[in-house]
């Protein structure tokens, strides 16, 4: 399985880097690398429409899926693969800072489950400490990675609060 995981990562990885570095000079070899890359994808998608681990790994699926999302996003292939994730996404449960600051990222892209986004958001921002970085359940010691992971998704949002955000 962490085969499988480390290949997904490195092909998410690739395919944002042809994508971003490579759009002004496309040639019909990037094309069919990121078709084949894009055909990859699909085939492991798990019949739930996450991709990664099943249960009881949800953290990790949540953050899988978000990376393939916002792959597709960025390379608008939003197929049914994409809208499938997407349906998934909203039901899947996670609680912890940084799958919930992907998800809130993915759907945000996606324009779709706002009412359900403004929950989410208001949660996360609830995780943001005293001293200002962002903590697990907001319960916990904030973290470099928590913090970092909640402020993109809150810019991804375009969050209005920036006196809150100023803190972290």
């Amino acid at each position: 399985m962490n085969i499988m995981m480390n290949n997904l990562n490195r092909l998410i990885i690739s395919l944002i880097l042809i994508f971003n570095t490579c759009a002004p000079i496309y040639t019909q070899q990037h094309n069919e690398a990121i078709e084949r890359g894009l055909s990859w994808l699909r085939m492991t998608q798990n019949n739930t429409g996450s991709w990664g681990r099943k249960e009881p790994h949800i953290a990790s699926a949540v953050i899988d899926t978000c990376n393939v999302l916002n792959t597709l996003h960025y390379l608008k292939t939003l197929d049914i693969s994409y809208w499938q994730a997407i349906d998934w996404l909203a039901r899947a449960t996670s609680t912890y800072c940084i799958p919930l600051s992907h998800k809130i990222e993915s759907l945000s892209l996606s324009g779709t489950y706002t009412a359900y986004l403004a929950n989410l958001i208001k949660t996360l921002v609830g995780y943001q400490t005293e001293e200002g970085g962002f903590a697990n359940l907001g319960h916990y010691e904030a973290t470099l990675l928590d913090t970092l992971f909640a402020l993109r998704a809150l810019k991804a949002v375009n969050y209005h609060d920036i006196k809150e955000l100023n803190k972290a």
